[in-house]
């Protein structure tokens, strides 16, 4: 639901690099930055990368589809409901 609020693509080599051309500039595939050893290797841009993807998700406006699926939790007799989201925060 994150692309269709118009994020990237998370896990496609393409969608990141296309919102954060420095990844493609320096040819450093998605899977390599992301990850806790890239902010030893690269911390600048593994900085810079998740800094961006955060101003990126803070400023989308969520998929209607969220606003669904919380209202289907909040609809369950037993309070427990189990969703998830990645990194998007938009639940």
């Amino acid at each position: 639901m994150g692309v269709d609020s118009g994020l990237p693509d998370f896990r496609g080599s393409d969608g990141f690099w296309k919102a954060y051309p420095a990844l493609g500039q320096q040819a450093i595939p998605f899977y390599e930055i992301a990850n806790p050893a890239a902010f030893r290797r690269h911390p600048r841009l593994a900085w810079g990368f998740y800094g961006h993807r955060l101003g990126l998700y803070r400023k989308t406006l969520p998929h209607a589809g969220f606003e669904i699926l919380r209202q289907w939790g909040a609809a369950k007799a037993n309070g427990l409901s189990v969703y998830t989201s990645n990194v998007d925060g938009h639940f």
